[in-house]
């Protein structure tokens, strides 16, 4: 546990770096959002799939997230219409319908599972990528995103195509050269640092941290009780009924389950007009409570499944 904790530390600093650099450059989280979420990504989908040995219960994953995906992200819109005001119930639905599964759940994946294991883990994001990318984006832009604009935007994505090629070449029995694999692995790295970075980067473009007491409860439970809840009801139907998922795939989800709230989201509030301040805020705290928690419960959870 005090291992896993010491590696997730350091991404709290990476998040400080970014902070300090934005602040004294004046750096653009967009254009900086751009090559991680554009460039790296891909790369990094890409490699890691065309090196995973599938199998047909690793395909079931996307399909079981982006469930949990849709569910959550309803679910937080609706009961954000109760108490909370404004244009804030849209914004709580958009930031629910993904989290920080990238660069700081692949981190804790890795600490448990070899590296040639990380397509697994990026192939059950496409699920979350599909469900944030269209109904956590029409939610968040108040309905103004026609759903003919929803999917051309998610056409447009370069790792979700990057995701389905490495499949295809999976199936016809391509694979990487060595030399490709090393390169990937740097390129991996790279991805989760500059990652986090880019999220201390978005938080210095924000004017002030304005902390807005219901809504960072709201966003709290949301993430680290309703998500994990959700996700064990549903884990729990596949175990007792369906039988589609494995204990390598249920710990994956367990994971995802317990991350932060999505760092891009303070990029995407901002650019939507859906309190960037106060959403900077909330991924700041969830961030802090998810490296606190976050070593115990997986620890836990992993010993369970195996």
């Amino acid at each position: 546990m005090s291992s896993l904790f010491f590696t997730i530390l350091p991404l709290l600093f990476l998040v400080l770096i970014g902070y300090v650099a934005g602040k004294t450059y004046k750096l653009s989280v967009s254009q900086y959002g751009y090559l991680v979420a554009f460039v790296l990504a891909p790369m990094v989908s890409f490699g890691a799939i065309l090196q995973l040995d599938l199998k047909l219960e690793y395909l079931y994953l996307p399909l079981f997230l982006a469930i949990i995906c849709l569910i959550m992200t309803i679910l937080s819109f609706k009961l954000g219409k109760l108490y909370l005001k404004g244009t804030l119930p849209n914004l709580a639905g958009m930031a629910c319908s993904a989290g920080n599964t990238g660069f700081f759940g692949l981190p804790i994946y890795l600490f448990y599972a070899p590296i040639d294991m990380t397509g697994i883990y990026l192939l059950a994001n496409v699920g979350m990528q599909i469900i944030e990318s269209s109904v956590g984006y029409y939610i968040g832009s108040r309905g103004h995103l026609g759903i003919k604009e929803s999917l051309i935007k998610l056409a447009k994505m370069p790792q979700l195509w990057s995701v389905f090629l490495a499949l295809i070449m999976n199936l016809v029995g391509l694979q990487l050269p060595d030399i490709a694999i090393i390169y990937w692995k740097k390129i991996l790295d790279a991805w989760i640092i500059l990652g986090m970075i880019m999220i201390g980067v978005g938080l210095a473009g924000c004017v002030e941290l304005k902390t807005d007491i219901l809504f960072c409860t709201h966003m709290m439970l949301m993430r680290f009780v309703f998500w994990p809840l959700i996700t064990l009801i549903v884990v729990l139907l596949d175990f007792y009924y369906f039988h589609l998922l494995n204990n390598k795939t249920y710990f994956i989800l367990a994971v995802i389950s317990l991350v932060p709230l999505p760092g891009n989201s303070v990029a995407l509030s901002a650019t939507l007009g859906l309190h960037p301040d106060k959403m900077a805020f909330a991924v700041v705290l969830s961030t802090i409570l998810a490296t606190l928690i976050v070593p115990f419960l997986i620890f836990d959870i992993y010993t369970l499944l195996n």
